[in-house]
């Protein structure tokens, strides 16, 4: 049994395990301790909240809401040591850091999928409109009687989902955002950063991912409450199944009686059929009377 503790990180609440949440405290001390002479300090901060929140909300779905020890770790891995000093790599170290970092990869891509995420996938990778990719699918899958549909089935099994904020960040072709980019970003001018279109296009993705966390989350809390009603009231929800279920006998009944009576007063033959069986049973009646022997 592990204690959860409940944290906000710019705004939004994550649940954490008692250990991650002691890992991530340290890391963010450690971090404003460095940062203390930074004029830049609390937007550094700020934004180095929201990279963490947002590489948790990777980790998060409706069958998982709390933040592991092993989450943490991973996430601070990527985000790297936080220095008051802007980065000392080298410049051929650092060209060849960016091309391997910034190399885009095909994902497939559920947010925002229809099926399997492949358009999504594809959309993103060649930096088209995911709705014109689908269109070309579509056409060329009539095209090719039906060859398309195959090609897709193929990548669908051969491409694999992203999962991790890396993985978007490979999607996308962008540099991973680290704690020490951050910093060094806040030197050369926040306004420059938030204007660049690296940053912009990040934090639309964040920010699509986090309202589909969101509603995934609403949707498994919704399904957990109804849940918990159907265990604590059974006999409430059984009541309502058996009135329900009556309810719709009867009214069948009542159309079943409806159609009887429409057929005996407007088709003459099912009338002369039952007039025929009501003579027949009078007769009938009439003879087993006078069969049974009178007192």
């Amino acid at each position: 049994m592990n204690k959860v503790v409940t944290i906000h990180l710019d705004g939004r609440e994550y649940s954490l395990e008692e250990a991650a949440y002691d890992a991530l405290r340290a890391y963010l001390d450690a971090a404003k301790l460095t940062l203390l002479q930074n004029p830049d300090k609390d937007e550094i901060i700020k934004d180095l909240e929201q990279a963490i929140g947002a590489k948790f909300n990777s980790y998060l779905n409706p069958h998982k809401n709390v933040v592991t020890k092993l989450d943490v770790d991973t996430v601070l891995l990527e985000m790297g040591p936080v220095s008051a000093e802007g980065g000392t790599t080298s410049e051929g170290e650092s060209d060849k850091s960016s091309g391997t970092t910034s190399r885009k990869r095909l994902y497939r891509i559920n947010e925002g999928r229809w099926i399997a995420g492949v358009c999504t996938g594809l959309a993103e990778y060649f930096n088209l409109d995911v709705a014109l990719v689908r269109i070309v699918f579509v056409v060329l899958t009539f095209l090719t009687h039906g060859f398309m549909g195959l090609v897709y089935i193929i990548l669908m099994i051969i491409v694999p989902a992203a999962r991790t904020p890396k993985d978007f960040e490979s999607a996308a072709g962008m540099p991973p955002v680290t704690a020490q980019e951050l910093v060094d970003r806040a030197r050369k001018g926040f306004e420059d950063f938030a204007n660049s279109s690296e940053w912009q296009t990040w934090h639309a993705n964040w920010k699509t991912n986090s309202r589909a966390w969101k509603a995934q989350h609403r949707a498994w809390k919704h399904a957990q409450k109804q849940n918990w009603k159907y265990q604590h009231h059974p006999r409430s929800q059984s009541f309502l199944s058996e009135l329900n279920g009556f309810i719709w006998s009867m009214f069948g009944l009542l159309i079943m009686l409806f159609v009887l009576w429409y057929l005996y007063h407007h088709v003459q033959l099912i009338q002369q059929f039952i007039d025929f069986l009501h003579t027949t049973w009078d007769s009938l009646f009439q003879a087993i009377t006078n069969a049974l022997p009178k007192e």
